[in-house]
């Protein structure tokens, strides 16, 4: 089967969910892959079009690569990154059109795969949503967050466990960023402790900046990943 650009492109991110299949184990007759974005594309791999993209869709399986349906019922492990430079973090903001959280400002933030290792989920949480390459170098905190705003949004209460990372950015960026995030700006503390709870996110992102900016630091190795085959 030969994808097109733009099907490469959505396969190699991991917004993705299998929706259907007949049994990658055999010899499935269709398994089709929908893109989480806006525009709801769908990507249908057939039973005469497998060959190596149905290897391929096999390994991205077995690495957790991609995502099943989020459950927002059940606690759920965030991994995000404070990235400061001379005394202003980076936020991003969010473009979840029709989303309560829409416009709002967050620290580079997302979901921790299944079988990821916390620390190689920020870096790509970080990359995916600023598009600079990010190396963790502590733990900054746990922070356990639950929204009871989004109760009417979500039909449930989300409750995130966030492990919030500092570290170093590299000196330049991509431009290209996920369909999630509009843009980047630089705040000092002052900027982010005087901002209203509708234009931040998170309502912990305020105690997050002031631990870090505290000098609050935890070394990485006190996460201990397993993994059992």
């Amino acid at each position: 089967m030969q994808l097109t650009k733009k099907q490469k492109e959505l396969l190699s991110r991991r917004n993705l969910a299998v929706l259907a299949t007949s049994g990658l184990d055999k010899q499935p007759r269709a398994i089709i892959v929908e893109i989480n974005n806006a525009e709801g594309d769908k990507i249908v791999i057939t039973d005469n079009e497998m060959g190596a993209t149905k290897d391929k869709l096999i390994r991205l399986l077995s690495l957790n690569k991609i995502m099943t349906e989020r459950v927002f019922t059940q606690t759920f492990a965030v991994a995000a990154a404070i990235i400061e430079k001379e005394g202003k973090v980076m936020l991003v903001r969010e473009n979840l059109p029709g989303n309560p959280d829409d416009g709002k400002w967050s620290h580079p933030a997302g979901w921790i795969d299944a079988g990821e290792h916390p620390v190689e989920a920020v870096k790509r949480e970080a990359k995916e949503e600023t598009g600079y390459e990010f190396t963790p170098t502590h733990l900054v905190g746990i922070y356990s967050l639950v929204r009871q705003d989004l109760a009417g949004f979500r039909g449930c209460v989300p409750h995130a466990i966030k492990l919030v990372f500092a570290g170093d950015i590299a000196d330049h960026s991509e431009k290209n960023l996920l369909g999630d995030t509009r843009g980047t700006k630089w705040f000092l503390f002052e900027e982010i402790y005087a901002m209203k709870p509708n234009e931040l996110r998170d309502a912990d992102i305020k105690q997050i900046v002031r631990d870090y900016f505290s000098s609050r630091r935890y070394p990485l190795e006190i996460i201990k990943h397993s993994t059992v085959y």
